[in-house]
């Protein structure tokens, strides 16, 4: 008898813990970004489960939404944002929306530190040609 209360319990337990588990945001690529570049156009690729369910909502001022992707993979969507040039560093809220949950990314956009016209790219100094040779 108390076999069967413990596995009712453990079924109960189980189903409830399934049930109360929440969507959440797996993943988000770049996870921050800066304000001040060059290029105003920037792609968000997150990772929701079941992302094509959501819709997306963006209401603080700096960032607006110019393109939803929804990527073959169900669970991916790509975002086209675009950042203004009065976009201010912080954290921008970005709402995500279905019939059944809500959930709320805060995307941070960085002050960029150095002037990216001073960035030197790379050159022939950087690379080692055939530092080991291919024959004896």
């Amino acid at each position: 008898m108390n076999k069967h209360i413990g596995l009712i319990i453990a079924l109960v337990w189980l189903s409830l813990n399934a049930y109360t588990q929440n969507t959440f945001i797996e993943r988000i690529e770049p996870p921050f970004w800066w304000t001040g570049m060059k290029n105003h156009e920037l792609q968000l690729l997150i990772k929701i489960k079941n992302a094509h369910n959501y819709q997306v909502k963006i209401k603080k001022a700096g960032i607006s939404l110019k393109k939803i992707i929804y990527a073959d993979n169900p669970n991916y969507i790509i975002l086209k944002l675009n950042i203004s040039t009065s976009a201010q560093p912080g954290n921008y809220p970005i709402g995500f929306v279905s019939k059944s949950d809500s959930l709320l990314l805060n995307y941070e956009l960085k002050t960029k530190t150095i002037d990216s016209t001073a960035v030197r790219g790379i050159n022939s100094s950087d690379l080692i040609y055939l530092l080991i040779p291919d024959r004896f």
